[in-house]
């Protein structure tokens, strides 16, 4: 599995489950068949009801594991407050309409303070930073830019 992930590597075939093979490894990663999601599935091989990334599988090859196509949890694509992406994108040039907007289509509460401050995803469903910034005209910074500048903010609040 590619990628900067806690579970990209090398997986090697280890068995069967559910009538299709499944694969481990060394590091303590499984891929595996759910049937009842029809989903083939990475999980830390002592959690097994709980995935880190999930995929359909292939028509072309339904008993293997797909090589692209893997899915994984907004939250692992990057979580930011919401004090720390306005400040970020307002630097850069954002109004603040456009920063309501942005904030708006990223945003969901903090599951541990659902009346806190919103928590800004990285990606969230089919939306993304990248992709919420090309509707806001004349802002020259990329995506990687601002969420840069966000975490920095974040980070130099946190350790203060």
């Amino acid at each position: 599995v590619q990628g900067n992930w806690p579970f990209s590597g090398s997986y090697r075939r280890a068995g069967a489950m559910e009538g299709r093979a499944y694969y481990k490894s060394d590091a303590g990663w499984v891929i595996h068949w759910d049937s009842k999601a029809a989903l083939w599935k990475i999980s830390q091989e002592s959690e097994l009801t709980q995935c880190s990334a999930w995929a359909p599988g292939q028509v072309e090859a339904p008993l293997e594991p797909p090589r692209l196509g893997w899915e994984v949890p907004d939250e692992v694509r990057g979580i930011l407050d919401e004090d720390s992406i306005r400040a970020a994108l307002e630097e850069n040039g954002a109004d603040g309409e456009a920063v309501d907007r942005l904030v708006e289509a990223l945003s969901a509460p903090d599951p541990a303070a659902p009346s806190g401050p919103k928590q800004i995803f990285r990606s969230k469903g089919e939306k993304s930073l990248a992709e919420e910034l090309k509707q806001v005209s004349d802002f020259a910074a990329s995506a990687d830019d601002v969420w840069s500048a966000a975490i920095q903010k974040m980070q130099r609040r946190l350790l203060a």
